[in-house]
């Protein structure tokens, strides 16, 4: 009889009585995409949103800093987040023998952006400074998301080499752990996206 074994894992994972565990609908999506054009290039990542409101930079600060959500490890809040899950499967041929070859890794990607409800009343000059920020920020989330989908490749091609069940646990480990750190290591070499210029207003600091 042939087994098949599940570990779910949460890396980043929200709790589900976050108000950001639901995706957008196909409208809103079309439009955020059209603001950022880059988040196409990953279909299969979910994207949600915080209301934004204000009609000057600094209205629009606040706004931010008072609905941006907060980072699952931490605590702390940033104008966006990704968090990211992933589901390791692989199958046994009894209790204590695991069939490496059967190994595959799924995962799961979620962005958390700003949506700025007004920009349509705002000057010519406010909005091309909103849509700089959005984008820059965009770019630097979706980082974040390729750094977690290229561990989620590394860790399916290493359990696939494992020797044993235990060493494919540990695999499933180290290897998320990995995941964490480099996460970790992209936001403090970038200021989390603001060597990047994902700051607003523009060359503020928070």
């Amino acid at each position: 009889m042939i087994l098949v074994f599940s570990i779910l894992a949460a890396i980043q994972s929200s709790p589900a009585s976050t108000p950001f565990s639901t995706p957008l609908d196909p409208e809103s999506r079309a439009r955020i995409i059209a603001a950022a054009p880059a988040l196409a290039d990953m279909p299969d990542t979910m994207v949600a949103t915080y209301p934004v409101d204000g009609r000057t930079p600094q209205a629009i600060r606040a706004s931010i800093n008072r609905g941006r959500p907060s980072d699952v490890e931490g605590g702390e809040r940033f104008d966006a987040v990704t968090r990211w899950s992933y589901q390791a499967n692989w199958r046994r041929s009894a209790p204590d023998q695991c069939l490496a070859d059967t190994a595959e890794v799924t995962m799961a990607v979620k962005i958390i952006l700003p949506d700025l409800v007004s920009r349509d009343r705002l000057s010519t000059r406010e909005k091309a400074a909103w849509d700089g920020y959005f984008q820059h920020l965009v770019a630097h989330e979706l980082n974040h998301g390729r750094i977690a989908a290229l561990g989620s490749q590394r860790m399916q091609a290493a359990l696939r080499e494992a020797t044993s069940c235990a060493e494919m646990q540990a695999t499933r480990e180290r290897l998320g752990a990995e995941i964490r750190d480099a996460n970790r290591e992209y936001d403090r070499t970038s200021e989390h996206g603001r060597l990047e210029g994902a700051v607003y207003p523009p060359m503020a600091r928070r």
